[in-house]
């Protein structure tokens, strides 16, 4: 076992490191690993980012706003909620292209009211992994 060091730019004059951990594997282990890890369906082509910092009694409504003049699929916004039901201040916006999306990308950093939002590439196989397991936790 190694430990790789990463230092990756953000494009905001920020670095973040990263550390992993590399195992050496034969085929058949690193094909079970990214049968069981990879995304099964999903892909940054289907027009999906994540929010991070939304104010926590912001609306479906004022996410669209903030991104008006940018299509958002109908029922494209997922809020997220904690365990109790409350606003965990995170959202998933699903685009109707993978070029709207881009322009949304745009936004980073931008304000809803007091807040400003941090938006992430995402795919509709993170919102459904992610809600599913809201569901599970909410006995859903």
């Amino acid at each position: 076992m190694n430990i790789a060091l990463y230092r990756l730019y953000d494009g905001r004059s920020e670095f973040m490191w990263y550390a992993f951990l590399v195992f050496k594997v034969n085929r058949a282990e690193m094909d079970w690993v990214i049968k069981r890890c990879a995304p099964m369906n999903g892909s940054d082509e289907d027009g999906c980012v994540r929010l991070r910092g939304l104010p926590f009694g912001c609306s479906k409504e004022e996410i669209a706003q903030f991104f008006t003049g940018l299509e958002i699929v109908p029922n494209g916004i997922t809020l997220l909620t904690d365990g109790s039901g409350r606003s965990s201040g995170e959202a998933y916006v699903q685009f109707v292209s993978k070029e709207v999306a881009e322009k949304a990308l745009l936004k980073h950093r931008e304000k809803i009211g007091h807040r400003y939002i941090e938006i992430f590439r995402s795919s509709l196989s993170e919102v459904q992994s992610v809600v599913g397991i809201n569901n599970r936790r909410m006995g859903g």
